[in-house]
Parts: C-alpha cells; sequence; structure tokens
C-alpha cells in the first residue's frame, strides 16, 4: 500500500510467536455471513478468533480427555505470493465490504499502516475494490457487531469483521490474527505467568465461554510472557461481571497475574498501542528482504536452516555465507562465536536479552 521504511534502530524482541492453523475451507460469498459476521461453519473462540466449528468441539473434547493434550497444530501460513523461491512474503490483498463506510476504510487503511511501518508487509487493496478476479487469496474486511477475524493466510476468502472503528488498536490487533497470531494468554506456558479464575468467567470453568476463549494452545512460541501486549487479555475478559462484548471493572477478575510481575495487573489487555515486543515478533516473522536469522540451539525441528525466523542458521558462518551485503543479522538466542577476521558488510544485532559473544 506504501513504500517501506526499513527499521534500523534495535527492536525489542521477546514476545511469543503464535502461528496460524491451516483452515481447509471458507465460505466464498459474503452474503453467507451470520448475523454477528460468522461464517457458516465457523466459531468464534478467544473473542474474536474464526475457526472451523468441527475443529473447535475437537479441542474441547482433548481437553476434556487430558488438560495436557495438544489444543492446536500449527504451521507457516504467513501471507506470500509467487512462486518458491521467488515467494514475496507480507503481500496481503484486500477488498471492503459495501457496509463499510469511508471514514472506516480510512480508519482500517490507518491501522494497516502501524503494520507497515515495523515490518515487511504491505496490505494492498484490489482494483476496483473487488478482489475474485485478480487474486485467490484475500480479505474481504465488513462492518459488523463484533470484532473478529480468522488466523493467518487460511487460503481463498478469509474475513475480518469490526465494530469499533473509532478503536486504532482494536482494529490492530484484529489485523496480527490475520497475520498469524493469537492471544498472548494463549501460549502454552501461560500458568507459569497469569492464573485463570474459571470460577469468574461467563458459563463456569466447563461452560462453552471457558473451553472457547481460555484452552492453552500448542502453539510456537518464542521469548519471555509479554503482559503489555495488544494481543493479550484484559483482566476482566468474559468476567461474570461483565455483560457479553462490554468492556468493564471487575471484582471477579478473570486473569491474574502471578508473581513477582504483579505490578502488570491493571495493564493487561491495552488496546492503544503496539508493545516493542508486538513490533519485534512480527518484523521477525515478516522480516525485510536482508535480514536474517541466526540460532545457534537452533534443533532442525521446523526443517533445515534458511535464515528465517523459524528456520534460522545455526553457526555464524552461514549466516555470513547467506546475508546480502548491507543486511542484518540477527541473533535470536545466546551464543559464542569464534574470532576472526570478517570481511562480510553486514550488521550483527542480538536481540534484547540476547548475548552473543566472539571468543571466550
Amino acid at each position: 500500500m506504501k513504500n517501506k521504511v526499513k527499521i534500523s534502530a534495535q527492536i525489542s524482541f521477546r514476545l511469543l510467536l503464535l502461528i496460524a492453523i491451516c483452515v481447509l475451507s471458507v465460505p466464498t460469498n459474503a452474503q453467507t455471513l451470520a448475523p454477528k459476521g460468522i461464517p457458516g461453519g465457523f466459531t468464534a473462540i478467544d473473542g474474536d478468533i474464526l475457526l472451523p466449528t468441527s475443529y473447535v468441539e475437537s479441542v474441547i473434547r482433548a481437553q476434556r480427555l487430558s488438560p495436557n493434550a495438544p489444543q492446536a497444530t500449527y504451521t507457516t501460513n504467513v501471507w506470500r505470493s509467487g512462486v518458491p523461491p521467488f515467494e514475496i512474503r507480507g503481500v496481503v490483498p484486500f477488498e471492503f465490504d459495501a457496509n463499510v463506510s469511508a471514514a472506516n476504510q480510512s480508519a482500517m487503511i490507518s491501522a494497516m499502516a502501524v503494520l507497515e511501518n515495523v515490518a515487511n508487509v504491505d496490505f494492498q487493496q484490489c482494483a476496483s475494490n473487488v478482489c475474485i478476479f485478480s487474486t485467490t487469496n484475500f480479505v474481504h474486511i465488513a462492518n459488523s457487531t463484533g470484532n473478529n477475524s480468522q488466523v493467518g493466510m487460511v487460503g481463498g476468502e478469509q474475513f475480518i469483521n469490526i465494530a469499533n472503528w473509532e478503536t486504532q488498536f482494536i482494529i490492530v490487533h484484529e489485523l496480527i490474527h490475520c497475520l498469524g497470531f493469537y492471544h498472548e494468554q494463549s501460549r502454552p506456558d501461560r500458568n507459569s505467568f497469569v492464573q485463570i479464575n474459571c470460577a469468574n468467567v461467563q458459563g463456569g470453568c466447563s461452560g462453552t465461554i471457558y473451553n472457547n476463549n481460555f484452552a492453552l494452545l500448542s502453539s510456537l512460541i518464542y521469548g519471555t510472557y509479554n503482559f503489555d501486549s495488544v494481543m493479550h487479555y484484559s483482566q476482566c475478559s468474559f468476567s461474570i461481571d461483565c455483560p457479553a462484548g462490554a468492556n468493564c471493572a471487575c471484582t471477579n477478575t478473570v486473569i491474574t497475574v502471578l508473581a513477582p510481575n504483579q505490578n502488570q495487573q491493571t495493564l493487561i489487555g491495552q488496546r492503544t498501542h503496539l508493545s516493542s515486543l508486538d513490533r519485534a515478533t512480527v518484523s521477525f516473522l515478516y522480516p525485510f528482504d536482508d535480514w536474517k536469522m541466526l540460532d545457534c540451539a537452533y534443533n532442525g525441528n521446523n526443517g533445515t536452516p534458511n535464515g528465517t525466523f523459524n528456520r534460522p542458521y545455526t553457526t555464524l558462518a552461514a549466516a555470513l555465507a547467506n546475508t546480502p551485503p548491507g543486511g542484518t543479522i540477527w541473533v535470536l538466542r545466546n551464543c559464542t562465536f569464534p574470532t576472526g577476521i570478517y570481511n562480510n558488510q553486514v550488521t550483527i544485532k542480538a536481540a534484547p536479552n540476547v548475548v552473543a559473544t566472539f571468543g571466550n
């Protein structure tokens, strides 16, 4: 949608990476939307994530059988176009529903710019605002009575529904879902940082709201828990004190922040900014063309190293050999590298809280 500006300053980098579930089918006609903007055959979980109803039901069954059962599968279905190895990452074609006003279209485009300014993402409106004749995979953006999105590029037509057009970072939140991220409090190590008080959730500990919104996902994560994330729930989300869909203060808190981070209790769930960790996560999932990743402890579980976030190089030699002049190598984990003379014209940066040591 606009020219990208390469980020040169070191980005704070600790947020989790929660990558999208691959959804096999979506409706192809915007008229199939249910009254609250939920496509037929889909269920909203976590308040605003759209997943196939059959999948959600299977997750609930698995959770009841074993609290430690895997709650999700994940793939690398980030947005991409072109033919490998010439694919272009981060191009997201979109169209507006006829019910989106000019003012709300401007609000969405401004929210898109927030992410375009920090990552190699390009939201591109289809010619004449009609995508079906020009591209296979695209997002249909509609005005609705709720805020929700599918996660990652699911294939074909998919949806973002917005009700709160006046709050930019609610829109950004949904766009981040579309780029492939779940909620922060859904990460598998969540219980080490916050406690979910299920008795305070509408419908109780075994109700649909609890099962659909507070299940742990065995999704890919990186770094420490991010209380300031725009993807985190508030302490009152789905509280018995709050009517459905309302934002309110509560005495029956749903999410309690555990020691030693209790000072974050009233801060979780903000919708006013991208945290530094949000910016970092999006930028590494959608890196600039001359960025390469290096993790000396990567075990190859996602495939042969190729310098991407999910498949980083494991040696400095490999990273240097494959980073173009003027590019940047990001060290993702504490690593020690051999001393020597390096003639490559590249920048080496350690992610925050990571130490890159040369020699002993």
